[in-house]
């Protein structure tokens, strides 16, 4: 490359660099495009983010900024923006406006020499390109091609980190309506208690002293036979009244639960009027949350079961899978249920979707009541049960290696953010055995903790990524793969810990946990 070349390359890097530098978000991109266009000069120049069909695209930024203001929505087809799905540059050293004479905005502009690059993603798709336009020839050295390309994949990490936002944001705004049904439930459930304290046990023992009193004064008076008459109706109601309270206190949280879901629904199975089949059930406990949640769900339908649908049966199913648990409840009753139709489902559906899950029913008259549930189980994993997973929806198998060398012992550590071990009450100890999974939930082998340690991500070292990876490998290579993954789940690790802004860096805490094969 000619030093000429080299000296234009680092003017625009110079130029754009200096126009951009300390700036984020809208004023990063308003700038950069004032930059560009003045230093190509005579036209205009844009950013537009893609959408989703591709179809269309929407101006962020433009300068001059009257030329193309921010928010215009229009169409690809028929621009020469058009092929930006097909090729990553698209270049007319002159003549566009002839060759998309239908592109009113060329035209207006007197537009003759025209480049875009897309902006990638994180994967290489594109969301969105750069455009620069001249009213002359535009000839576009390779340098300054380079140069463009560069501040486009700036922009690409920047509009992808406003969609994540975006993202969390609407996941937060869902999270918070939810809470707020879940107190809305919380309070008619407290009321629905208080009623049924009033109108059951309450008045069962305001009775139950009354009997007594007046089974003292017929003792005292002599009347043996009417004071044991009116004993025996007090030691009914007080039967009564005790169990009006278990069955009070068992709907609060049933005792059973602690010793695991398979149990509650056995126990609940006993107790229930028409039968309870339970089909599948994961081989491992769920958070606390999640199991009380389907048992009341489970408890909801068997009630509703027998006092609306006339059914004979209902089958309950519970999977995990890629960390969400599917439950499917179902009956063979009439149909015709309505979850909007004030049952009790309605206050759960506010509790699921808490738990950032779904509750959706399928009912058709004469067909019986399907309820399906779905809740994620990663941000409410918990201390009683920690375990090591390998592998991710799209790894390419990624994950059915890595636990192929555990059980081959090639495999020797596992390097993940240490803050994930916060939600498991913490790292584990020295000689603690861990279960090891698939991103399925399935168990694949046992192993045993060797060694322990927390260090920043910048300083994990070649040892610790090569025993992790089972195979060898740089720390550079090591860094860089994960990297990626990290950009690719924020959103996702974001929702795990709770932490809506959530980003990659070099000092996040790692966790290297080593061990053997137990």
């Amino acid at each position: 490359m000619s030093e000429t070349v080299d000296t234009g390359r680092q003017d625009l890097l110079r130029t754009v660099a200096a126009g951009t530098a300390g700036v984020v978000g809208e004023e990063f991109l308003q700038r950069l495009v004032q930059a560009v266009g003045e230093t190509f000069g005579g036209g205009v120049c844009w950013i537009s983010e893609l959408s989703d069909s591709g179809q269309t695209a929407r101006s962020l930024a433009s300068w001059p900024p009257e030329a193309l203001p921010a928010g215009r929505e229009y169409q690809l087809n028929g621009t020469p923006c058009q092929a930006l799905h097909e090729r990553s540059v698209v270049s007319y050293e002159s003549g566009v406006s002839p060759a998309f004479p239908e592109d009113p905005f060329l035209v207006e502009h007197g537009l003759d020499g025209y480049l875009a690059v897309t902006c990638p993603r994180g994967d290489g798709r594109p969301i969105g390109y750069l455009a620069v336009t001249t009213q002359d020839a535009l000839d576009a050295r390779p340098d300054e091609l380079a140069a463009l390309q560069i501040f486009a994949a700036r922009i690409g990490a920047e509009l992808e980190r406003r969609k994540q936002e975006s993202r969390l944001r609407e996941r937060e705004g869902a999270l918070i309506a939810s809470r707020a049904k879940v107190l809305e439930a919380a309070d008619e459930e407290r009321k629905r208690i208080g009623r049924d304290l009033h109108d059951g046990a309450q008045q069962r023992l305001i009775a139950l002293g009354q009997f007594l009193d007046v089974a003292g004064r017929k003792l005292d008076s002599g009347d043996a036979a009417e004071a044991r008459r009116l004993l025996r109706i007090a030691r009914e109601q007080v039967t009564e009244a005790g169990a009006e309270l278990r069955s009070l206190a068992h709907g609060l949280h049933p005792i059973a639960l602690e010793r695991g879901l398979k149990t509650a629904l056995d126990t609940l199975a006993m107790q229930a009027p028409v039968a309870l089949e339970v089909s599948a059930l994961p081989d491992r406990r769920l958070p606390d949350v999640v199991e009380a949640t389907i048992f009341y769900v489970v408890a909801e339908a068997l009630s509703n079961a027998v006092k609306h649908a006339r059914a004979s049966v209902v089958r309950v199913a519970v999977s995990l899978s890629e960390a969400i648990v599917h439950a499917t409840v179902a009956d063979d009753g009439i149909g015709g249920a309505d979850l909007e139709g004030g049952t009790g489902l309605v206050g759960l559906r506010g509790r699921v979707e808490a738990l950032s899950g779904t509750l959706a029913v399928t009912s058709p008259p004469g067909a019986g009541t399907t309820l399906e549930l779905t809740i994620p189980v990663m941000p409410w994993r918990s201390a009683r049960e920690p375990f090591i997973q390998y592998g991710s929806a799209d790894d390419d198998g990624r994950g059915e290696r890595l636990i192929r060398g555990v059980l081959d012992g090639i495999v020797c550590c596992a390097l993940t953010l240490a803050r994930e071990w916060d939600l498991e009450g913490g790292l584990p100890r020295i000689g603690q055995l861990l279960p090891v999974r698939d991103r399925h939930g399935d168990r694949y082998a046992t192993v045993r903790v060797t060694r322990v340690s927390v260090v920043a991500f910048s300083e994990v070292d070649a040892e610790a990524a090569t025993a992790a990876m089972g195979e060898p490998t740089t720390i550079e290579q090591w860094r860089a793969d994960r990297w990626r993954f990290f950009e690719a789940s924020r959103s996702e690790i974001a929702v795990v810990l709770g932490e809506t802004d959530w980003s990659p860096s070099q000092d996040e805490p790692m966790a290297a946990i080593w061990f053997t094969l137990a």
